[in-house]
């Protein structure tokens, strides 16, 4: 917890010392004019040096893949990745083995990639909806999901798809093909997907794990479900500092940091801070064109599930936030917080008898410390 007047973030130019990291890292650009003058995507507050790489890496988003590759006709957003792929038509034996899986890449940075998979880091979250990935392709791949876009059709039924694999995968129906088969069982599938899913079932594998008993399974599914038999559970994991309960140790030292006012999530875009790694992501969204929530009843769409839960009051006419000192209600709590202060207003004028022709005071030592505007007085009262 910072002590008043306490300024631990400095800059190492000029010495120049903060209260928060965020406000340093703000005023890292007073040094640095050029990168203040950088092109920012709105989508995953990158930033570039070019409106040109900024269009570039637009259509990272957008899901377009105008490079094509002649022999197996892949496609790839950037023309750099097109000719790194080229490489995989050579001749050239994979001279980088992973030492888990003794699975074999032609270069270093794609083993180091692939070892992501076996420690289940996933460091690449969506801005929308804040599916995590291990890989920043998987992640490119999933964007298109949160587009209306549905560029692959089938030939046979017409029926459209938003990726490429949806669309093969769908073929399958059609000419009953199960072309994915359990080395173990024999079992056939549509997807490899699916007969991956299938095989940890005989590898015993249960790579989801609950984060409060560390329970594992096999499929997310039953994990999810799982969750359910601690919905009633104790809260075991108390705060000494406001008493409020968790579930787990991990809940309770996040908790904690709201206490001692440490911020470390910091947005990349507006370098506003968070405690929360969760609350940043939320925060993303405002920086996005996005609105990936919409109301049933107007088709108006909000960037946040809270802005659409708030606005379907609008249509049901529920005021569940009442005064419990009146019999006002309100649609929002923070409309009954304003409110609360014309009692407050209220309660400061009875208590003062002495009135003077353009304010009410509490006696002639203490005027200044206790004026209230009648105007201002009049003015909260009718909101």
């Amino acid at each position: 917890m910072l002590h008043e007047g306490e300024k631990p973030y400095s800059c190492d130019a000029c010495d120049k010392s903060f209260s928060h990291k965020s406000n340093l890292q703000k005023h890292y650009l007073t040094h640095d004019p050029e990168k203040a003058k950088r092109y920012l995507c709105l989508v995953c507050g990158k930033d570039f040096t070019s409106k040109a790489y900024l269009k570039k890496h637009d259509l990272i988003h957008k899901g377009q893949k105008p490079h094509v590759c002649n022999i197996c006709s892949k496609a790839f957003t950037l023309k750099t990745n097109l000719q790194k792929h080229y490489l995989t038509h050579s001749d050239r034996k994979p001279m980088h083995i992973c030492d888990l899986c003794d699975k074999g890449f032609t270069s270093k940075g794609y083993l180091e990639k692939h070892r992501l998979i076996h420690i289940d880091e996933r460091p690449h979250v969506c801005g929308v909806c804040f599916k995590a990935f291990t890989l920043k392709t998987n992640l490119h791949k999933h964007y298109s999901t949160h587009s209306s876009l549905r560029p692959y059709v089938c030939k046979e039924c017409g029926k459209s798809f938003k990726m490429k694999v949806g669309l093969d995968q769908h073929y399958a129906v059609h000419s009953n093909e199960k072309p994915f088969t359990c080395d173990e069982c024999g079992k056939s599938f549509t997807s490899k997907q699916y007969q991956q899913k299938h095989e940890l079932i005989h590898t015993g594998e249960k790579p989801h794990t609950c984060t409060i008993c560390r329970k594992s399974f096999t499929l997310k599914t039953n994990l999810n479900k799982h969750y359910q038999i601690h919905s009633e559970q104790k809260l075991y994991f108390m705060c000494d500092v406001c008493g409020k309960g968790f579930s787990s140790k991990a809940y309770l030292e996040k908790h904690h940091l709201i206490h001692v006012g440490e911020k470390p999530h910091v947005c990349g875009v507006c370098f506003r801070a968070f405690t929360l790694k969760t609350n940043l992501h939320k925060h993303y969204l405002t920086h996005t064109g996005y609105r990936h929530f919409g109301c049933e009843v107007c088709q108006k769409r909000f960037k946040t599930k809270g802005a659409l839960e708030q606005h379907y009051l609008v249509h049901s006419g529920d005021r569940p936030y009442s005064c419990n000192l009146c019999t006002r209600t309100f649609k929002q709590k923070s409309h009954r917080d304003k409110h609360l202060q014309t009692h407050l207003v209220h309660e400061l004028v009875n208590v003062n008898d002495i009135k003077c022709e353009d304010t009410i005071v509490s006696d002639s030592e203490s005027c200044e410390e206790w004026t209230v505007e009648k105007t201002e007085i009049k003015t909260e009262v009718e909101e």
